[in-house]
């Protein structure tokens, strides 16, 4: 995780800092209660994307619409819940 952190400064990040579990709470009441710590700085995030539109289109599927992919843009893996 320390590497992490580096690396977060190193891309100018310089606030960036290491919050223990109490912390992350802290900032993020929703947060898992399995947390033990994570890298906050308030000037910058990391988004995983895939993950990101996966929590995007979960709620929308309950609602009916229809996604519409190019053919190019399908996913090879079938597990994948897309």
């Amino acid at each position: 995780m320390q590497d992490n952190l580096k690396l977060h400064q190193l891309n100018g990040e310089g606030n960036a800092h290491w919050v223990g579990a109490e912390g992350a709470k802290n900032i993020e009441s929703r947060i898992s209660p399995e947390i033990i710590g994570g890298i906050y700085s308030e000037e910058g995030a990391d988004v995983e994307p895939y993950r990101l539109m996966i929590a995007l289109f979960r709620p929308q599927r309950e609602l009916g619409p229809r996604f519409v992919m190019n053919p190019g843009d399908r996913p090879q893996d079938k597990s994948r819940p897309c």
